[in-house]
């Protein structure tokens, strides 16, 4: 989580290595978004650029992870996304979750995707990667690490 109050570029720095001794098979880098009634909710967010700058030290430090471009990040940017994308990310998790229950799980203020049902998700996050002159896997998802 990037920008969470009193965090640094060092302590940030420190994660990501920690990140790299433990040989993690996905980091998700996203940044913090405070939620209201939350002993945070008015701490300021972390920021767009933060974020980006997170995801590629994380590409460059731990080459063989999936990254994902994150919800969170779509939320605080229209293209925020695409612009992990461009920084390093290479994994878009589409929103499978039924959508009577999205609304009972908002992590944080107006997520992104949440009115619409998962058969609207794959097609969306499709056209998403397409528009970013990527190609949407079929395969299982499992870590580069298992095919090399």
């Amino acid at each position: 989580m990037v920008g969470l109050p009193g965090q640094t570029v060092g302590t940030l720095a420190d994660d990501i290595l920690l990140l790299k001794r433990l040989n993690v098979e996905m980091a998700g880098i996203g940044p913090f978004i405070p939620a209201p009634h939350t002993p945070l909710a008015d701490a300021a967010p972390g920021t767009v650029e933060q974020t980006l700058n997170a995801v590629a030290c994380v590409r460059l430090t731990i080459q063989d992870a999936h990254v994902p471009a994150t919800t969170a990040l779509g939320t605080i940017h229209p293209r925020g996304r695409q612009l992990a994308l461009a920084c390093g990310a290479n994994v878009i998790m589409p929103n499978v979750t039924p959508g009577k229950y999205r609304e009972h799980y908002q992590l944080y203020p107006n997520k992104i995707c949440l009115r619409e049902e998962p058969e609207q998700c794959a097609p969306c996050v499709a056209a998403l990667i397409v528009g970013e002159g990527r190609f949407v896997a079929t395969g299982p998802g499992h870590s580069p690490r298992w095919t090399a």
